[in-house]
């Protein structure tokens, strides 16, 4: 179920599912902190 609950988690932040903006193409969450988004 941990597995379910991240995934809802990552989902609920939209900007997190926006193609990132940097040269690399990589960006980074870190699913297990609880704080400002």
């Amino acid at each position: 179920e941990m597995g379910l609950e991240d995934t809802e988690r990552t989902l609920r932040h939209n900007k997190w599912l926006m193609l990132p903006t940097n040269v690399e193409g990589v960006a980074i969450h870190d699913l297990h902190r609880e704080g400002p988004t």
